[in-house]
């Protein structure tokens, strides 16, 4: 499941493009691994996130994968956007990777992967996220969603749902507000 988050999360042409590509661009790829942080779900409740990083044999790490959708266009990424990239290395066994403040931390699990370990995608990944103070004893919540499937032929159908909610009470009456939406994008793996 972990690596077809990391698959869902960077565009199907990229993925193919850095993979299948030229010699020179999967040369410059260690592998990929997760990282550990945690955030907020919905209600307010405390999650954590695993999100995946690509390890360059530079010794560079890249934290925001979108930037993996050009690959062609990493290095003015880097330029633009030096928050996304950060350092990592092996410490024996032990992958690590150098957050904001310097520190180091171990690559969630300690397991990077050298090859992607699937040729095609198939199936459906889901991601379901979201926030809000129902957990803190308040009344707003946020709900999102995200579906990918991925089908025969290279076709991948990304879903989306996102509602909010709150209510408001005062002056002897209560208010509440709900509000939904979806959407639906079709495109193609190759």
């Amino acid at each position: 499941m972990h690596a077809l988050r990391v698959f869902a999360a960077l565009s199907a042409a990229a993925v193919l493009a850095v993979w299948s590509g030229p010699a020179a661009a999967q040369s410059a790829i260690t592998g990929y691994g997760l990282i550990l942080s945690y955030g907020f779900g919905y209600g307010g409740m405390v999650i954590a996130k695993y999100e995946p990083a690509v390890l360059f044999t530079s010794g560079d790490i890249l934290l925001d994968v979108e930037a993996m959708a050009e690959p062609q266009a990493l290095d003015s990424d880097k330029q633009a956007h030096p928050d996304h990239w950060s350092q990592w290395r092996r410490t024996g066994a032990t992958y690590e990777y150098r957050t904001k403040s310097g520190k180091w931390n171990q690559v969630a699990g300690n397991k990077v992967w050298a090859t992607p370990p699937v040729a095609k995608l198939s199936g459906a990944f889901e991601h379901v996220g979201g926030g809000g103070n129902l957990a803190f004893g308040g009344t707003s919540a946020v709900f999102t969603q995200s579906t990918y499937n991925f089908q025969p032929g290279g076709r991948v159908v990304r879903r989306g749902l996102a509602s909010a909610g709150s209510e408001v009470e005062g002056g002897g009456s209560t208010t509440r507000t709900t509000t939904a939406s979806h959407g639906e994008q079709v495109g193609a793996t190759a």
